[in-house]
């Protein structure tokens, strides 16, 4: 009678049970069908016990045995969900074993393909023990590469969206599944009725978790049910210390005009995370609609320099600071007009044009500031902005350096100097970047590694290193950039898309997708993602794929950006429409407006213009000869290190007889990686 409920032929096969079970119990809600999910669950159970006891008569293997306590272990969610469990069953003498280590790894991935409700802590856990997210290229021979990257990598590298310890009763680990299930379905709901009605779904379950009582709270707060958020007040009083719930309810305190409330409980919530940045912006919030927006305005500030690589946080604070400052900036002004000498206020100002690229009433306010103003650390720092800003880096250089020496003197006796100390690792980023602009590249690459051991800048530096190795060739350098930078930045794009375009270069089309596909799973809004898919797509004669994403592209009003008609031009040259190319390239270079230099696929554009161009040209023709140095040149001017605007440039100059040039040329070629 079981098996024709669970619908599977009478087996000893536990995970094949388990399966079975699992598919049906997603088809199953308790709510409305209560006698069916219990007959379903006794089912299950049966089956389970029919299993232990009509196994084959024979002697297990160590590792069998083994493959029995884990499913054991699994199988007791309250157990499955702590640590040192994993670590009794992982330090087991069959899985320490040199000749059986590895058929249990084996054994416990293969057991996570069916079932892998685990919490991060033991994920994390089980990949310090194997080493799962540094072999991943070894794992993806063996395993489904989305099972390693979205249930072993990211199980390691994420955090929980509803911890399972916080699971009430917390035994069921199934249920707790189907929970978590309609959790995420409540973000796919089309409208609110519809998510409401999975919520109550999901309330009804025989086991609860406070965010998901919270998700339905916040719901209603959006329908408009007026006592939701008291209810809401209510359940962050039962969890005083959640920052998942009490951030949620200043947001919600501050929407409905509780300022003071709110205020109250962002002060509560310091005192367990004061460092956490959504927390400060709910407080910047607070205090800016409070009048205080000098102090709000220095939140922001405070937040845009821990933002480290995390460039959609560095949009909206920007955004929001550009938007506070038009009111402060008034207060300023008025301030100075009352206090002319006053060298604090005069700063204030001066960063507030700054930040609201309002440079030339900047350079007036701060090259006003006194010689003596006290405050050398601000005085530095403003003018040393004021300097990168306006472009002039050899000036900006001497300033940090004067900064930092400030900076490393200070005394630890105040918030404020401790603050300040800590932001050595800031001002190493900024020698870097007047480095990198200078194409001083050894200097530059020391100021980042420098930056590297300050760990809010990690993930930044690791960034610029790796663009760095990429001007440079050193394509391996760059992917160990980026496997460092996904490791400490699991969340951000830009450590895929830095591997996939290293891996293009490299012609290792297949890693190079694989890595571009995951960039477009973090961001969907950066073109250069959708570029770099194409263009592997290009070369390997995907062209319907790459037309679709041009496509689509275009549809949202990027026709004209430069990115899009210099792909255009790959597809039409992959196609043999050469004509079309050349045009292509010419309106990307149009829309680029001379300033090619700042754009990240400048040298290569221009050299397959330049290719295409010269197709048209007559190198025998002085005149000709000279335009094609000239686009050669602008190409290099972006890219000094490019080898085939190198390679074109010393033909050319063969073809004028200049042959100690060409010469000299081609031995930097020769010292080159090969190509």
């Amino acid at each position: 009678m079981f098996w024709k409920i669970l619908n599977i032929e009478p087996t000893t096969d536990r995970k094949a049970i388990r399966s079975a079970y699992m598919q049906l119990l997603s088809q199953t809600n308790p709510e409305d069908k209560p006698e069916e999910f219990k007959q379903l669950r006794e089912a299950y159970e049966q089956a389970l016990a029919y299993a232990e006891e009509h196994q084959e008569n024979r002697e297990k293997t160590p590792v069998e045995l083994w493959e029995e306590k884990l499913s054991a272990l699994y199988d007791d969610f309250q157990k499955r969900i702590r640590v040192e469990n994993w670590q009794k069953l992982l330090n087991e003498k069959v899985c320490q074993s040199i000749d059986t280590r590895m058929d249990c790894e084996d054994a416990l991935l293969r057991f996570f393909m069916d079932t892998y409700l685990l919490p991060q802590k033991v994920w994390a856990y089980l990949d310090s023990q194997f080493s799962w997210r540094d072999r991943v290229d070894e794992l993806y021979e063996k395993y489904p590469r989305d099972f390693i990257d979205y249930v072993i990598v990211n199980g390691a590298n994420f955090s929980d969206t509803l911890p399972l310890e916080m699971f009430v009763p917390g035994r069921d680990g199934e249920i707790c599944q189907k929970y978590i299930n309609l959790y995420f379905k409540i973000n796919e709901s089309e409208n609110l009725e519809q998510a409401l009605e999975t919520g109550k779904q999901m309330l009804a379950l025989p086991e609860s978790h406070p965010y998901g009582e919270e998700r339905v709270l916040l719901l209603r707060i959006d329908n408009d049910e007026q006592e939701a958020l008291d209810e809401l007040i209510e359940l962050q009083k039962k969890h005083p210390k959640d920052m998942h719930i009490g951030l949620d309810l200043t947001r919600n305190l501050f929407s409905a005009g509780r300022t003071e409330e709110c205020f109250k409980l962002i002060e509560q919530l310091k005192e367990t995370e004061p460092d956490n940045a959504v927390l400060r912006w709910n407080e910047a919030n607070c205090l800016f609609a409070a009048g205080k927006h000098q102090d709000a305005v220095e939140i922001l500030n405070s937040l845009l320099r821990e933002s480290g690589a995390n460039a959609q946080m560095q949009y909206d604070i920007n955004e929001k600071r550009k938007e506070w400052n038009v009111t402060l900036i008034e207060e300023l002004k008025q301030q100075l007009a009352e206090e002319p000498g006053n060298d604090s206020v005069r700063s204030n100002l001066g960063w507030a044009y700054l930040e609201n690229d309002m440079n030339d009433l900047a350079r007036e306010v701060i090259e006003g500031l006194s010689k003596s103003y006290e405050d050398r650390f601000d005085y530095y720092n403003i003018n040393s902005s004021l300097a990168m800003t306006l472009e002039e880096y050899e000036k900006a250089i001497p300033l940090l350096e004067n900064l930092q020496k400030v900076a490393s003197e200070l005394p630890e006796d105040s918030e404020k100097n401790i603050s300040r100390r800590r932001r050595i690792g800031e001002i190493w980023m900024r020698l870097g970047y007047c480095y990198h602009a200078l194409k001083r590249q050894d200097e530059a690459m020391k100021a980042f590694n420098e930056a590297l051991q300050y760990p809010q800048h990690k993930a930044e530096a690791l960034t610029h290193l790796a663009r760095i190795s990429l001007s440079d060739h050193k394509y391996d350098e760059v992917v160990d950039y980026c496997r460092q930078l996904i490791r400490e930045y699991p969340s951000g794009y830009q450590g895929y898309l830095l591997m996939a375009t290293a891996l293009f270069r490299q012609y290792n089309d297949r890693e190079a997708y694989n890595a571009i596909n995951h960039a477009l799973d973090l961001c969907r809004s950066d073109v250069s993602v959708y570029a770099m898919k194409a263009r592997i797509l290009i070369r390997n004669d995907g062209l319907d794929g790459a037309k679709e994403i041009i496509n689509f592209l275009i549809e949202n009003g990027l026709s004209e950006d430069p990115t899009v008609l210099f792909v255009q031009g790959l597809l039409k040259e992959q196609e043999k429409d050469r004509e079309a190319a050349l045009s292509f390239y010419e309106k990307s270079l149009d829309a680029l407006n001379g300033n090619e230099e700042y754009y990240e696929y400048g040298a290569e554009l221009l050299y397959n213009y330049l290719c295409l161009k010269g197709e048209k040209l007559d190198a025998s023709k002085p005149e000709d000869r000279q335009l094609m140095l000239e686009i050669a040149d602008r190409g290099l001017k972006c890219h000094e290190r490019h080898y085939g605007l190198l390679d074109y440039k010393a033909w050319v100059l063969m073809k004028m007889k200049e042959h100690q040039k060409a010469k000299e040329i081609y031995e930097r070629l020769l010292e080159y990686p090969s190509h």
